[in-house]
This record gives structure tokens, C-alpha cells and sequence, in this order.
């Protein structure tokens, strides 16, 4: 066989990969000889015979997990087995003989597309490794979900896209009850979406949420640095650098910002605000420096302590430390009139849930990965799995999901996984949590993700009707 210069011939003489039962090797003219070699892109495959020799009986069809050379009668002096083929995607060509001849083929992780030429001495399979392959399909009138393959010389990148155009949906936050993590499908089940991506960061370790969670105007969990944050809006969506700290405006006109919200104090000058959904007490290791209020839900502090208090039913808990601790003791005793205020209508123009998360992908149509949002290197380097949403400038909706969950697959980087939201019309986009959290469901099943899901703190669902339908029935004003 003349094989190109540079490429490297394989003869194959071990075991099967391929599980296939030994059978009685049937004379043939002559031995065959199997080579591969690869080039970027794809890995190539020669059987070779010498002319007039040609196998009386061959076929060549993929299979769901490979591709399958057929052959028969299967030649004299054949030692079936495996070769590798120094092809990091592709490593093995397997052989083994049946009653059905001899078979040849190459185990893959998932289907790619593959050229099958015959001569008059032999016949060559090319297995394209770099390939893209679109598929759509509608949820529902204005909602499509995209499912892009796109191969690459060392595995795939499999990721679905949700693409609403403008009025035709909305998101909405999909918060859990309580502080026990949950996972997306439980919460989108809870809700009834057409589909549902993971949400924010959190702190497995406790349940905690790691970053801005506002709903209905309202903060559960406080920005984490100013970092990026989605603001669910319908066609007003939007990213910001989220600015909506809550403060409390105390007797006699003195004001205190809170530093933190539901998660448990770190500066030794912090003020700390509780409120459902956090536990029923407020968890806190206080010592003689701190100070603790616990506040009715209007505005009444009923009590003073130092540590742990109840949270009062549809109030909040204020815990102060050192410096701000003896600050705050001196101006708010028991019975006095506390007024929490929370700048979210103010911040972003109007109500809506609004969930931090980042970093920024995409500002004004162009990719543009923020760099100064104090996120963790394995956050901002390398391939992951990812989860990802973007606005278009009419108000359209796209939502992105890509795995590590099967064989082969890449993951991207937050430069691939902005150019994507680019792509497909995003002129602001925003990484969500990713990794193991990285979940797409739909009613039929889970798309993207673990099995079993991994819990997370909260979601965010794609409904059906805009916004706007949306408000009028939680306000009650809906026909």
C-alpha cells in the first residue's frame, strides 16, 4: 500500500473492542493489510488488497457508537485484535472475525460523518472530526430550541439554545422554599416552564446563595462585589453591574447600609440582615461585640440580643459587629421604628426578579468577558461545562446550555460560550452557574445536566406570553 508521507501504517494483530464472538476464519487469496494515519480534523482508514482479490462480500455502515467495516470471506493468517492509532479521540481500530466475516471498526464516542471510497486495491474511510450539525425544533409559537454540534479535532461541543423572540416569552426566577438546595427540575416542576436553566452561584457546603437574588422587588440575598446580574423584565431585560444594596433607615434620621444579606457575617464591622427564606433563627456566632435586633414586619424591633435570635414571622433580624455593633445598640432599643429600604425599583427602572450571577459575556453585541469581577480562576479559565443567558436588542431571549455529560464532549470556554450568545442575536449576555450545576429541563427531559441532577439554590424558567400577561395575573388584574 503507498501510503502518504509523514502518516504512519498500523498492522493489526491483538483482541477485539468490539465484543464480537471468535468464529472459523474461511480462506481467502490473500492477506489484508489495515493502515490508518490522521491529519487535523480527521483520522483515516486503508484496507488494502491486491487486484483481483477483492472481498466477494463488503459493507461499511456507522453504527450508534462507531463505524463497522464488514468483510467476507475473512482472509488466511488474520489475527483479529485492537491497535491504537495515536488519535487522542480516536485511539483504537478493533478487529475480530464472526460467522458473519471479518469485522473492522473504530469505536467513537458520538456519531460523525464519514467518507467511504473503493479502488481497485483497496478501500479508504475518512471519519470527519470536525463537522457542525444544526438541529431545531419549536416549544411552542415564537420558541425554538436549537441543538448545535460542532466537532472538533479533540471531541465535541454539544450545546442547546432557547430562543424566544421578543413577546413571545419571559423569564422569571425559580427560587427554592426554604434554604434546602433543590434541583432545577424539581423547581421547574414546581412552576410548570416550557424549560428552565440552573441559576446562581452557591455554597454547597451550606445552602447558601452567592450573589444578588431579588424577587418581586424584594432581596433575598445581597451582590457579591457589584458583579453582573440578570434583570427579568420581558422586552426591559437587561445585565448590570447590580448596585441595589438594601440600608436601614434608623430613629431620629440616621441611615446604615447592609453589607450582607442572608448570609452569615465575615467583617468585623458588618451589618447583617436575616429574612425568609432564611432559617427560622438567624444562625449567628455573636460574642460581646455584636449586637442583634429582631425586627417585626412593620419595622418594630421586639427584641435585643447578641446571637441566634427567631426570626419573627414575615419580619427580619439585623446583626451589627464591633465598631457598628455599640453603634447600632445605642439607636435602636426595644420598641423602636426601624424602615428598611431596598433600591431595587430606583437601580433598574422598574420592578422584577433580578438574579446576580457572571461573569459579563456579551456588552452591546460584542464579546466582552469581564475581567474585574473577582471570580475564581477555575471560573474563568479553561472548558466547562456552561450555562449562559443573553437579550437581544428587540427584546428576544436566549438561553444556553453545554455539558460535559457525555462521552467526548468539550465544554467551552467563556470566550466560546460569549461568541455563541453573539451568534445567535445576543447584544448582552451573562454567564450563570456552570460545571456540575449546569442543567437544561423541558417537560420531556433533562437536556443537559448530571444524572442525578446536581441541587442547586435556583433556576431561571422560560414562560410562554410576555411580561407584561405576566404581571397582570400576580397583581390580579388579569381578565
Amino acid at each position: 500500500m503507498t501510503r502518504p508521507s509523514g502518516r504512519t501504517l498500523l498492522l493489526l494483530c491483538a483482541g477485539s473492542l468490539l465484543g464480537l464472538g471468535a468464529g472459523k476464519a474461511r480462506p481467502a487469496p490473500e492477506p489484508l493489510v489495515v493502515g490508518t494515519w490522521r491529519d487535523a480534523g480527521t483520522l483515516a482508514m486503508r484496507l488494502k488488497w491486491r487486484p483481483g482479490s477483492r472481498p466477494a462480500a463488503l459493507d461499511v455502515a456507522p453504527l450508534p457508537e462507531g463505524l463497522q467495516i464488514r468483510l467476507r470471506p475473512v482472509p488466511t493468517r488474520w489475527a483479529p485484535g485492537p491497535r491504537e492509532t495515536g488519535d487522542p479521540l480516536l485511539p483504537v481500530v478493533a478487529t475480530a472475525t464472526s460467522d458473519q466475516g471479518l469485522i473492522v471498526g473504530v469505536p467513537w464516542p458520538y456519531a460523525m460523518p464519514f467518507e467511504a471510497k473503493e479502488d481497485k486495491d483497496g478501500l479508504t474511510v475518512v471519519l470527519r472530526k470536525v463537522f457542525d450539525k444544526v438541529a431545531t425544533r419549536s416549544l411552542s409559537p415564537g420558541i425554538t430550541l436549537v441543538e448545535e454540534e460542532r466537532g472538533r479535532d479533540e471531541g465535541r461541543q454539544r450545546t442547546f439554545v432557547l430562543l424566544a423572540e421578543p413577546g413571545a416569552a419571559h423569564l422569571r426566577l425559580l427560587n427554592r422554599q426554604g434554604t434546602r438546595l433543590e434541583s432545577t427540575g424539581t423547581l421547574a416542576r414546581r412552576h410548570a416552564p416550557l424549560a428552565a436553566v440552573n441559576g446562581g452561584f452557591f455554597s454547597p457546603r451550606d445552602g447558601i446563595a452567592l450573589g444578588l437574588v431579588q424577587q418581586d422587588n424584594r432581596i433575598v440575598s445581597g451582590p457579591i462585589h457589584a458583579r453582573s446580574a440578570l434583570h427579568l423584565a420581558g422586552n426591559r431585560s437587561t445585565v448590570a453591574r447590580a448596585s441595589v444594596q438594601p440600608w436601614v433607615l434608623l430613629p431620629g434620621g440616621e441611615s446604615a447600609e447592609v453589607d450582607q444579606v442572608n448570609v452569615l457575617p465575615a467583617a468585623a464591622d458588618g451589618l447583617s440582615l436575616f429574612r425568609a427564606p432564611w432559617n427560622t433563627r438567624s444562625g449567628t456566632r455573636g460574642d460581646d461585640d455584636s449586637v442583634e435586633l429582631a425586627v417585626s414586619q412593620d419595622g418594630i424591633v421586639l427584641g435585643v440580643g447578641q446571637r441566634d435570635m427567631g426570626l419573627p414571622p414575615g419580619g427580619w433580624i439585623l446583626h451589627a459587629r464591633g465598631v457598628r455593633a455599640a453603634w447600632l445598640a445605642s439607636r435602636a432599643k426595644r420598641g423602636a421604628v426601624l424602615n428598611l429600604h431596598e433600591p431595587t425599583t430606583e437601580f433598574w427602572g422598574m420592578g422584577g426578579d433580578a438574579l446576580g450571577a457572571g461573569p459579563e459575556l456579551v456588552r452591546d453585541g460584542q464579546v466582552q468577558v469581564g475581567q474585574d469581577e473577582r471570580f475564581r480562576p477555575d471560573i474563568m479559565r479553561g472548558r466547562h461545562a456552561r450555562t449562559a443567558a443573553g437579550f437581544g436588542k428587540d427584546g428576544s431571549i436566549i438561553l444556553l446550555a453545554t455539558g460535559q455529560d457525555r462521552p467526548g464532549d468539550l465544554g467551552m470556554t467563556l470566550d466560546e460560550t460569549a461568541a455563541t450568545l453573539v451568534r445567535w442575536g445576543a447584544r448582552q449576555g451573562l454567564n450563570l452557574d456552570g460545571g456540575t450545576s449546569t442543567t437544561l429541563w423541558t417537560p420531556n427531559g433533562t437536556l443537559v445536566g448530571q444524572r442525578p441532577e446536581r441541587p442547586v439554590a435556583n433556576a431561571v424558567g422560560l414562560f410562554a406570553g410576555g411580561y407584561g400577561q405576566f404581571r397582570e395575573v400576580i397583581e390580579g388584574t388579569a381578565p
